[in-house]
């Protein structure tokens, strides 16, 4: 049988604190982070579906020496 002695019981203790202090500072975290960041945001702008027919002829003949 295992002999529980008081280094033990604060070794757990102390234990217990640190992962109930990290679980509720995780929570917290998540709470209080923007689901959404600006630089999100930004990519998820509409793009424009027109295409530049200009630059398209200049792709052309700068490909046709």
């Amino acid at each position: 049988m295992i002999k529980i002695t008081k280094d033990w019981i604060l070794i757990l203790i102390c234990s217990l604190i640190t992962v109930l202090s990290w679980v509720g500072f995780e929570i917290y975290r998540v709470w209080n982070t923007p689901t959404v960041t600006p630089l999100l945001e930004e990519q998820m702008k509409p793009l424009n579906p027109e295409l530049d027919q200009r630059a398209i002829e200049l792709l052309r003949e700068a490909g046709n020496p």
